[in-house]
């Protein structure tokens, strides 16, 4: 996301938000290379609450368009014209099993079953 300006509190951050920033930043942390984000920022509720509350909602949105896309392209797999007639279980079970198996279903093989 280049465009802050569409994160409407950061327009004009109220005071607690820009002091949480400034401790923050201030914060002598070694941070792990991988790290659980929801459990970093749950854990800085008490010391950063605004701050938290704030990143535990823009830390789950896609960096950029490409996951879009790809859902897109994975929805519009799901439902063509050979899947229109699928009941919504049906197509609740497909996308599950799309997102957790990595992409890696075959649309094409499970037509011909």
């Amino acid at each position: 996301m280049t465009d802050y300006g569409i994160i409407e509190v950061l327009h004009s951050p109220t005071d607690n938000l820009i002091q949480e920033w400034a401790i923050y930043c201030g914060l002598n942390e070694s941070v792990e290379e991988l790290i659980d984000l929801d459990v970093y920022w749950r854990g800085k509720t008490h010391l950063l609450p605004e701050l938290s509350a704030l990143a535990l909602v823009y830390i789950w949105l896609p960096v950029s368009g490409v996951d879009v896309e790809r859902s897109f392209s994975s929805y519009k797999s799901i439902l063509s014209d050979k899947r229109i007639a699928l009941k919504e279980e049906s197509i609740q079970m497909l996308n599950f099993l799309y997102f957790n198996l990595g992409g890696n279903v075959n649309y094409d093989l499970l037509d011909s079953e």
